[in-house]
């Protein structure tokens, strides 16, 4: 594997938090949390998108780690064992489009897939897991 375990974790964290969160459905709700049932608190606001830290940061990986990403995540969702690393991996490549975060980042259960993966592949835990 190309990328670093703890660049792994730390995606795999702030995947989960964009799963928790969603877009802007009342931009000036005209309330306090209390008295709209908190409805607003998942909402992304200005500065606070969880979707664009996600795939900004997957940008800031190079190629083979984007694949390493999406070799795991086809591991964690069960398309491979463990002992198939480099089939997986090939299956990443022949798999891969031209915009690899954007291919990751719109993956149902992101983070769950790629946290089983890495459990898998590499026996290692994100706390949450």
């Amino acid at each position: 594997m190309q990328i670093d375990i703890q660049t792994v974790k730390a995606l795999i964290i702030k995947a989960r938090a964009m799963a928790g969160s969603e877009g802007v459905v009342n931009p000036d709700p005209g309330s306090n949390g209390v008295d709209d049932g908190f409805r607003t608190a998942l909402q992304d606001g200005d500065g606070d998108d969880m979707y664009s830290v996600v795939s900004e940061n997957l940008r800031g990986l190079s190629r083979g780690e984007q694949l390493d990403l999406l070799a795991l995540l086809y591991i964690g969702r069960d398309d491979y064992a463990a002992e198939e690393w480099d089939t997986a991996r090939k299956a990443a490549e022949d798999a891969a489009h031209s915009d690899i975060p954007e291919q990751l980042v719109s993956q149902p259960l992101l983070a769950e897939h790629i946290a089983n993966g890495l459990v898998a592949v590499t026996g290692e835990t994100v706390i949450g897991s």
